[in-house]
């Protein structure tokens, strides 16, 4: 069985579990996704997403993939179309009352540039 080795993940700053920040994500084959951060290296970040959203808390199997930075915008978890019940409830308060951009479907032009 092949290994596989990404050396990325060698020099990549890393959230903890809990204190995952969510984003929103511009992705040309994905679309419009919200997901949480795992952890970046300059100029790309790994996430976590939902594949499919049954509901708010529910979510079924995630996947991860690498994304240009430049697709990915810092959303509140109460804007998050998901959450995670991992969540660390008070970081994730505390980290969202620095943020200004919500991630309504209104605030977002349609070509993809907040």
């Amino acid at each position: 069985m092949p290994t596989y080795s990404d050396p990325r993940f060698e020099s990549m700053n890393r959230y903890m579990p809990g204190e995952r920040p969510y984003v929103q994500v511009l992705d040309p084959e994905l679309g419009k996704i919200h997901a949480q951060v795992i952890g970046w290296v300059p100029g790309e970040v790994f996430i976590d997403y939902p594949v499919s959203i049954i509901d708010y808390v529910t979510t079924g199997q995630h996947d991860v993939r690498w994304v240009p930075g430049s697709t990915v915008t810092r959303i509140r978890r109460a804007d998050s179309m998901w959450v995670s019940t991992e969540d660390d409830d008070p970081w994730h308060t505390r980290q969202d009352a620095k943020i200004t951009f919500r991630a309504d479907p209104w605030t977002v032009p349609d070509h993809g540039t907040p």
